[in-house]
């Protein structure tokens, strides 16, 4: 179909039921075959599971040591990681690992489960917490040209129809990005 990239997550939850070296090695063998057809592996850290953080996402990705594999960074999870966003830890990152950018914003107080609030009142960008001009920053400093996609899941702008909220996401990206 074209694709470029392939997206991982893990869903493990409970630190006891995971075994990193099996982990590490699946994920290597992974990328292995994705490299065979040419395809990117980008990994994605979920707040609520073994890998919370940009800094344990990017620990299994540098244990990894596979050219082929990256991030997703997704700036929800970025505002709702345990401790908060980490641009300290961003800045060490190489920016050609970072290959994706999933835009979207939040409260800087959670609204209620971390997974309802992420699947179901995620804000647009530029609405929320996030600091913007520190990531535009950081992202320059590091070269990172990831793919934007946005990705603002909200169930009550959603009910507004798909075009009002497709050009709604449209407009909030845009702003963002020239910002």
């Amino acid at each position: 179909v074209g694709a470029t990239h392939l997206l991982a997550v893990t869903l493990h939850e409970r630190a006891e039921d995971f075994d990193r070296a099996k982990a590490c090695a699946g994920l290597q063998s992974f990328a292995d075959r994705a490299a065979d057809a040419g395809l990117s592996l980008s990994i994605e850290w979920l707040p609520w599971t073994v890998l919370p953080t940009l800094s344990s996402a990017w620990e299994l990705i540098e244990s990894v040591d596979r050219a082929n594999v990256g991030l997703v960074f997704d700036n929800w999870h970025w505002l709702r990681q345990p401790g908060g966003p980490q641009p300290e830890v961003l800045r060490t990152i190489p920016g050609d690992r970072v290959h994706l950018a999933q835009l979207c914003d939040a409260p800087a107080v959670a609204d209620g489960p971390m997974l309802e609030e992420t699947m179901t009142r995620r804000l647009l960008p530029g609405e929320g917490a996030t600091d913007w001009a520190e990531l535009t920053e950081v992202f320059a400093a590091i070269r990172a040209r990831p793919i934007v996609a946005p990705e603002p899941f909200n169930t009550a702008r959603a009910a507004q129809g798909p075009t009002v909220y497709a050009h709604a996401i449209a407009d909030a990206t845009r702003r963002v990005l020239a910002g």
